[in-house]
């Protein structure tokens, strides 16, 4: 695993503009649902990115040669991360599920959170 400032610039700003993304989806949902609030683990996430002087997020860029996956883990809970990308992406990963199933009407650039599939644990546990 690499520190941020080791990415390069391109792949650093790819992460730093879904990071943005995701936040900024995350703040438009909860604005706009007035009778229900974030399901739990998209408010800690929410918190997570909103504050990141607390460390409670754990962020994973994997590089695969052809391509880069995003992960987003909780310190707390460092077995579940979630899979951050694009929902017009979805049909690249068919294992991988939104975590909120009502997203699934959101536009197809909006960034989301996904549950991670066996694979992509190994992934991970291969990468860490």
């Amino acid at each position: 695993m690499k520190a941020y400032q080791d990415l390069d610039p391109a792949n650093g700003r790819k992460v730093k503009d879904l990071l943005k993304s995701l936040l900024l989806n995350l703040e438009t949902k909860k604005s706009t649902r007035r009778d229900t609030k974030l399901i739990p683990d998209e408010e800690m996430i929410h918190q997570a990115l909103a504050h990141p002087e607390r460390g409670d997020v754990e962020v994973i860029l994997v590089d695969l040669g052809h391509e880069q996956q995003l992960f987003l883990g909780n310190r707390r809970d460092q077995e579940n991360p979630f899979a951050v990308m694009r929902v017009s992406e979805m049909r690249d990963f068919p294992g991988r599920r939104l975590l909120d199933a009502e997203q699934s009407t959101q536009k197809a650039d909006a960034v989301a959170l996904f549950l991670i599939t066996v694979q992509d644990r190994e992934l991970l546990r291969t990468e860490r």
